[in-house]
């Protein structure tokens, strides 16, 4: 092509490289046609919402908007109820003390009755304290109420002691003890609330229909013996009828008059042997007799009388 100059070329000439004609398409420019307007549309959205913000604040008074509320993640404990308790006090006392041991006699009494919500009653008497140093007999009778009676002799004695604030810091092997009114099962044991004692449990059933006889008897050295002279004396009624819950029965053999009989001070047997005699003092005898023998009798004649020959010496 020859080169020319630019007032020579023809409008066709720039037609054919492009000028002077438009190439964009009509669907790119509906595309740029909306963009701008959303361009617009957010810019015009976003000053509207300044302007309303910006207003709000000066109608408030100029105060600062408030801070966002912190979220609090602290649960509250559930609260723990534990339930009443089974046994609830009572306030009448359908039985009483009839008689008391005249090894306790000078010992406070502290009677105490129950009613189980289950139904039955439980009368526990305190004679003395347990922190006291004299004796102290805890005894706790329990009538119409399976569920004790039913429990081992072991598990009853721990479960009460824990309700009289009491730990158990040792135990013995169960051992039988009879008294005049009641059978008992016995165990060594050592009881403690920070201070500790020996005392001795025990449990027995009275046979008068669902009642049972339970508690502890603490001393400084407590004996068998001596629960079994303690519960011979004791007698527990009901007044109304002055039927008496374990009566005593003479023909039972009790502990406390076996070990009394054999502690008892024995009688001396006589000596079958033959006295031990005097020799010495025999033989001063034997020589006197034998020297009045031979003085002169009234007539002045003398008796020839032979010496006796001495005794055998005892062994």
């Amino acid at each position: 092509m020859t080169t020319r100059d630019l007032q020579h070329w023809q409008d066709t000439d720039f037609g054919a490289i492009g000028a002077g004609r438009s190439r964009v398409s009509a669907r790119a420019a509906r595309r740029r046609a909306n963009t701008l307007r959303l361009i617009r549309f957010g810019l015009g959205s976003g000053a509207l919402i300044t302007l309303l913000t910006l207003a709000a604040i000066e109608h408030e008074g100029g105060t600062t908007p408030p801070a966002p509320a912190r979220l609090d993640l602290r649960v509250e404990a559930p609260t723990l109820r534990t339930p009443p308790a089974l046994w609830q006090p009572r306030e009448t006392r359908d039985i009483a003390l009839a008689a008391t041991p005249e090894a306790l006699a000078g010992n406070a009494v502290h009677h105490r009755a129950e009613r189980h919500s289950r139904g039955g009653a439980r009368d526990t008497f305190s004679f003395g304290a347990f922190h006291a140093p004299e004796p102290y007999l805890h005894l706790v009778v329990t009538r119409d109420s399976p569920g004790t009676a039913a429990r081992s002799f072991y598990v009853a004695t721990a479960l009460h002691a824990a309700e009289e604030g009491l730990a158990i810091h040792r135990i013995q092997a169960e051992e039988g003890l009879n008294s005049s009114r009641l059978a008992l099962i016995t165990a060594g044991i050592t009881l403690e609330d920070g201070s500790r004692r020996s005392c001795i449990a025990f449990r027995g059933k009275t046979g008068a229909g669902p009642v049972v006889v339970s508690g502890w008897y603490c001393a400084a050295t407590p004996r068998a013996r001596d629960l079994a002279c303690l519960i011979d004396g004791l007698d527990v009624i009901v007044p109304d009828t002055r039927g008496s819950l374990f009566p005593a029965r003479p023909e039972r053999e009790s502990a406390c008059i076996r070990d009394a009989e054999a502690l008892a001070p024995a009688t001396p047997m006589p000596d079958s042997r033959p006295p031990a005699r005097d020799i010495a003092g025999l033989l001063a005898a034997l020589e006197a007799e034998t020297d009045e023998r031979h003085l002169p009798d009234r007539a002045g004649t003398a008796d020839t009388v032979p010496l006796l020959a001495p005794p055998e010496r005892p062994d």
